[in-house]
């Protein structure tokens, strides 16, 4: 599932890599070929290398550097993962981004972009980048240590394994997970507490849960040998649901995740993301839903605005009508329709409910 949260952050994290980026490529072509004493050099190359052929080659460039980060799994939830390994990803990253400059230069012609230039940018910009994700870290669990981007984690299992996750959990607040509650089938644990979360349930009982609770993340801590099946159901019903699994042991095969390792405190978890991955193709279809989604509203304006004149002229209120419906994993939000009922419909259909029942 996907919170607006996440995609705030997702958001922000895109717009300030691709904005380093660039800020990089700027200040070391302004380092090598602006000297104090030809302060106008940088207008004089930029009003001679804007042209047609150049802006296309440097958007398409843009683009393949967003792939490139999507690519090395930038925008993944690093949560659990260290920051060794964010930093690894981006650079890898930006070697990559490099390495399409040099490439892009060859086709443009830039005489600014060569092997020192491209080696300045990379170091500059691997710099810039680690040093803002790791004050965004940074900021991150000071805001989880204060109760805020809390995410709720289901665990599944009760045994020695379910335990010490548990008790890491609940130490490491920085982490900004809230533990919901465990299942297990062993009926020993109906009265057991795991650092205070409480038995919710035996695993059968997972699609249930599912359904009532509002689950954001799920640990299962099972051990694979003698609990195989149940585990490869409840990975299949969390699949289908969209909820990001953590699995304390070895994998098997799913259908729809994508593994992603991650060592915590010494003990090995495996993430399995069955959301969507970050590529171009989910770019341009989100770029596609918006742009169709405001032509259809600038073409359909006129029909809307007659439509709200004739709720006003036919009877008083709001011309829209808000109520809270549920979404995916339970999570309510506000629902916007023109209003075709009065203004006391929801008033007036509960009580017509009531006296049928």
């Amino acid at each position: 599932m996907t919170d607006r949260h996440g995609t705030i952050s997702n958001a922000f994290l895109k717009f300030s890599d691709l904005s380093l980026t660039l800020a990089s490529l700027g200040l070391v072509i302004v380092h090598w070929y602006s000297p104090a004493e030809n302060i106008g050099f940088l207008f004089s190359y930029l009003s001679e290398r804007v042209k047609v052929g150049n802006a296309i080659l440097g958007f398409m460039l843009i683009l393949f550097w967003h792939a490139a980060f999507v690519a090395q799994g930038l925008y993944v939830s690093h949560r659990l993962s260290p920051m060794t390994e964010e930093i690894k990803e981006v650079a890898r990253g930006v070697l990559v981004t490099a390495l399409t400059l040099l490439v892009a230069a060859q086709f443009g012609k830039w005489p600014t972009i060569n092997v020192a230039t491209v080696a300045s940018f990379a170091a500059l910009s691997f710099i810039l980048i680690s040093t803002m994700r790791l004050a965004l870290r940074s900021n991150l669990r000071r805001l989880r240590e204060r109760g805020h981007n809390v995410k709720s984690l289901l665990i599944v299992g009760g045994g020695a394994r379910a335990q010490g996750l548990a008790s890491v959990i609940s130490k490491r607040q920085d982490l900004g997970y809230t533990l919901l509650g465990f299942v297990d089938n062993d009926l020993s644990f109906a009265e057991a507490e795991l650092s205070g979360a409480s038995w919710l349930g035996r695993v059968d009982d997972l699609p249930r849960i599912v359904a009532h609770e509002v689950i954001d993340e799920v640990a299962i801590a099972l051990p694979i040998k003698s609990h195989y099946s149940q585990i490869e159901s409840a990975v299949a019903l969390l699949e289908e649901q969209g909820i990001t699994t953590h699995v304390l042991s070895d994998l098997f095969p799913q259908k729809l995740a994508r593994s992603q390792p991650i060592d915590l405190g010494g003990m090995p978890i495996v993430s399995l993301h069955s959301t969507p991955v970050f590529s171009w193709r989910t770019e341009a279809k989100r770029i596609f839903d918006l742009v169709v989604a405001l032509i259809m509203l600038v073409l359909c304006s006129p029909i809307f605005l007659l439509t709200a004149i004739a709720i006003k002229l036919d009877s008083p209120g709001p011309v829209f009508h808000r109520r809270r419906v549920l979404g995916i994993g339970g999570k309510e939000f506000d629902a916007f329709k023109f209003r075709t009922m009065v203004v006391n419909g929801d008033e007036v259909l509960a009580h017509h409910q009531q006296a049928g029942d």
